[in-house]
Formats: C-alpha cells, sequence, structure tokens
C-alpha cells in the first residue's frame, strides 16, 4: 500500500521508534520516516500497515493518513472525509487520536465537525473521548478500546497530528492485538513468573537487532525460551543457551509447537562464559541475562556494589566469549541492570565491560532529543532493579 501512516508508538516510544528505524534499515524498505512527535511518527512511502503492525512489538496502531491541511476549515474537512460520510452505519463509536502540537481549539474544531456531520447523516455516532497520556495534546485511543468499540469495523478512530503548521489526519486500520499477545504467551506452557522477559520486549529486543529471515539469533541466557519463541515467529533460526538444564528442557518443551513453521531452533545446556568451546554459528544476539538477585526492596550502596562484582565475572566472560565467536558489524542487543539505592545513588557497569572485547555502543535515531537516549532506561517506579537496553556493535577483532 502506498501512502501516507501514521505510526503511534507506545508507551517506551524512543525504543519503539528505534525499532522501526532498524527494521527499515535492514529490510531496505521503501518507506521513509518523514516526522515525529513525542508519541507518533509519520512514514511515506510503501508501505503494508498490517505486516508491520504484526511484526512490531512497540506499535500501538496505524492509521492510514487521508491527508493533510494547512487551514482549518470545514471546506477542507469535507474534501477529505465526504467518502467517509457516503458509507455511514446506522449506529457506532468514533474518537480522536491526538498528538503534537494540535491546539484545544483545533481539537475542539475537529470534535464540533464531526458531531455536526454525523447529526447532518442520521447515525447515532457516539463519542468515545480519548485517555491522556500525562501530556497536554499527547491523547490517544487505547487499542484495547478500539476493539472493544469496533473502532475498526464499523466506526472510527480518527488519528490527527500536527507538524509547524500542517496538519495530518488519518484513520487507524490496525492495532496491537492484546489477544494475539495474550496467545502466544500461552503458548509458553512452563513459564518463569519472576524472571521471563515480556512477549512485547522480547519482539522489541529480536527486532532492535536488524537481523533478516533466515539469520540466526543467540540467546545465550534462554530460560524458558521467550526469545527464541519471538525468533522464530519473524522468521529467524534460533539459538539458545542455558546453564540450567531445567530451562533447557522447558524452553524445548514451550517451543515445540513452531516446530513445523519457518527456521529451526537449537538448545544448548552449557555455559555462556564458554560458548567458544561449542561449534555454534550465529548472526546476532538478544538477551536479557541474570540481573542479580530479586529484590522487594531498594539495596544500599555497598549491597548494590558487591552484586555489580558478581555480575561482572559473568558478563565479562560473555564478552569474551562473544569477542571469539562474532564477526566485526555484527549486533549484540543486551540487557544489563543499573541499581537504584537506598542513598540515592545510581550504580551501573562502565562500558569498559564489553569495550575491552572489541564492541561499542550504538544509537539508531539521528534526532538531536535522542542524543543520549541509548542505552535506553526500561523501567517502572515500582522496579527495584532498572533495565538498561545496549545496542552493541562487534568493532574489532579480539583483545
Amino acid at each position: 500500500m502506498n501512502g501516507s501512516f501514521l505510526v503511534v508508538l507506545g508507551r517506551d516510544a524512543p525504543l519503539s521508534l528505534a525499532e522501526l528505524v532498524i527494521l527499515n534499515r535492514a529490510n531496505r524498505t521503501p518507506w521513509t520516516l518523514h516526522a515525529h512527535w513525542k508519541n507518533a511518527c509519520l512514514l511515506l512511502g510503501a508501505l503494508d500497515p498490517f505486516e508491520l503492525q504484526e511484526r512490531v512489538g512497540g506499535t500501538v496502531k496505524i492509521a492510514h493518513v487521508l491527508g493533510s491541511l494547512s487551514t482549518l476549515d470545514q471546506a477542507a474537512l469535507d474534501q477529505l472525509f465526504l467518502p467517509i460520510f457516503s458509507n455511514l452505519e446506522p449506529r457506532f463509536y468514533y474518537g480522536f487520536s491526538f498528538f503534537g502540537n494540535v491546539s484545544s481549539k483545533e481539537q475542539k474544531f475537529f470534535q464540533a465537525y464531526f458531531k455536526t456531520a454525523f447529526k447532518e447523516n442520521h447515525v447515532k455516532a457516539m463519542y468515545k473521548a480519548p485517555k491522556t497520556h500525562g501530556e497536554p495534546n499527547q491523547n490517544s485511543i487505547h487499542p484495547s478500546e478500539i476493539f472493544s468499540r469496533g473502532l475498526l469495523d464499523t466506526g472510527f478512530d480518527f488519528c490527527i497530528a500536527k507538524k509547524n503548521n500542517t496538519i495530518y489526519v488519518g484513520r487507524t486500520i490496525t492495532a496491537s492485538n492484546a489477544k494475539a499477545i495474550s496467545k502466544r504467551d500461552k503458548e509458553r506452557v512452563l513459564q518463569n513468573k519472576v524472571s521471563a522477559i515480556s512477549i512485547r520486549l522480547a519482539r522489541i529486543l529480536v527486532n532492535l537487532t536488524g537481523l533478516s529471515p533466515t539469520q540466526t539469533l543467540l540467546d545465550p541466557f534462554c530460560g524458558v525460551g521467550t526469545i527464541l519463541q519471538e525468533a522464530r515467529l519473524v522468521g529467524l533460526n534460533a539459538v539458545g543457551v542455558d546453564q540450567d538444564p531445567d530451562a533447557i528442557k522447558a524452553a524445548r518443551q514451550n517451543l515445540k509447537y513452531l516446530k513445523n513453521g519457518p527456521g529451526q531452533t537449537e538448545l544448548v545446556n552449557a555455559d555462556a562464559t564458554h560458548l567458544s568451546r561449542h561449534p555454534l554459528s550465529f548472526d546476532g544476539v538478544a538477551t536479557e541475562p541474570t540481573l542479580g538477585p530479586y529484590l522487594t526492596r531498594l539495596p544500599s550502596v555497598n549491597t548494590a556494589r558487591q552484586t555489580l562484582a558478581e555480575l561482572e565475572e559473568i558478563f565479562d566472560g560473555l564478552f569474551r566469549a562473544l569477542s571469539h565467536k562474532m564477526k566485526k558489524g555484527q549486533p549484540v542487543v543486551i540487557i544489563l541492570p543499573e541499581f537504584p539505592t537506598i542513598e540515592g545513588k545510581l550504580l551501573r557497569f562502565s562500558e569498559k565491560l564489553f569495550e575491552k572485547h572489541g564492541f561499542v555502543s550504538t544509537n539508531p535515531l539521528s534526532f538531536p532529543e535522542y542524543a543520549r537516549v541509548f542505552p535506553y532506561l526500561y523501567t517502572s517506579d515500582t522496579n527495584k532493579i532498572h533495565r538498561l537496553i545496549y545496542l552493541l556493535e562487534k568493532r574489532k577483532g579480539i583483545p
């Protein structure tokens, strides 16, 4: 499908934007990133929005742009929406999602225009108010409401974004399906609720590697196989390593349903720091290793330093082993811990941890406001350990 599309990003918008940028670069797709806002971006070119929505983990919904406006008046809106008004259901819900610097006055103009238009067309149109994301002019209809209110079928979710003096007006045509994600989650019959990574984050990590179908992804701390599952579902081969034999058994059980799908899975019961001892071949890495003991409260500085010292031995061995296995330019997407402490300090590893083994931290986002966004802080107010998502690349030979 050719055209313009408003892509609405998830809670971790910079991470979701990076996912799109890397996928575009890796697949050499004929679309370009034309503009971006805090929670959305505008893509131009040939794009299958339904395929993209199914592939990504961080995109909330996608709207097909019906047109752009430099002036806001009834005649301009009539030109865009009269084709829609000619084919309305007798009863439906509708709502608006606003992005960028759409003023309160402009929002009210759109709301009044559609209220009048629907009334003139003698239909019962029920307005669904958007929920705020904690900031003015960043209001969006949630995917759960899109599906429950039928806004993709009989109703409408109009996405409206303003950049400088141009207003882009789109209609949502696809959204993240929580039921489909829940189904993927249930396929993993054996789970570790404490340490297992979420389906959504696992998919994002896989996509951030930029690997293409038929290439092979390694998770050296595979656990019950969540990242491996998401790799297989996007057409990659997957290699999982874990030193816990029970984890390998669980991963094998969880991935059984993919045995007839594209790609292959290899599972190895081994220590990730000793990868060089095994004849494994792979093109990139995505992993969430052990981040230390489970915490119910913030640690002291001394406790956090002790945990980092214990983890350093593991991670140093991992990067040393990867350095022997990987070629220049190959990616490593890895989560490393940051510890907030009761004294108010934040403790994390120095980047020398991986730099001394020939890896460098990268940032796919060239926008000034995102110059320091990676490593990306993925956390919530309740987390006692912060996750830092690093996008690394092998640059040098073995030290």
